[in-house]
């Protein structure tokens, strides 16, 4: 994880995804469309009966490009150890496979910190599962090949 030279701790987390708090200035949109972001996802869920989430987001994020996310409450606000909810998962890998070549998502809650780390450890957890997943079922294809080439060498 590489921390980024911009004053609100925004966290480089993999060639995809930058995190942190919210980017409530224009110049801190200014600085994620120079860092490629596209998307914007938005952790920030209902308190007190009302909708909090991306005012400013919905606000200022399109005349940058970018388009928003709600994931409204992926993670329990502000509670350590909240579960995220696997739909919210799949639709944040849903976001990064459309996304343009060389583009990210930054996501985000409104410090930056327990919501945003909690969903982020998910996702990074859930990609290191998929990853080994697929090695997993790599392995045995080149274990078939090198039996099947046997038998074709035994049979000539």
């Amino acid at each position: 994880m590489v921390q980024l030279e911009e004053p609100n701790l925004f966290k480089e987390i993999d060639r995809f995804v930058l995190a942190g708090g919210v980017a409530n200035t224009n110049a801190k949109y200014a600085f994620l469309k120079e860092k490629g972001v596209v998307a914007i996802v938005s952790l920030i869920g209902y308190m007190a009966g009302r909708r909090t989430t991306g005012i400013v987001d919905h606000a200022v994020a399109p005349k940058y490009g970018m388009r928003v996310y709600d994931f409204g409450g992926a993670v329990g606000f502000g509670r350590l150890g909240s579960p995220v909810k696997e739909n919210d998962l799949l639709k944040f890998f849903e976001i990064i496979r459309s996304l343009p070549a060389g583009k990210k998502i930054y996501v985000h809650c409104y410090a930056g910190s327990v919501t945003t780390d909690g969903f982020i450890g998910e996702y990074l957890k859930k990609k290191r599962a998929l990853r080994e997943i697929n090695h997993r079922v790599k392995k045995p294809k080149k274990k078939k090949r090198k039996i099947l080439s046997r038998i074709a060498i035994r049979r000539r």
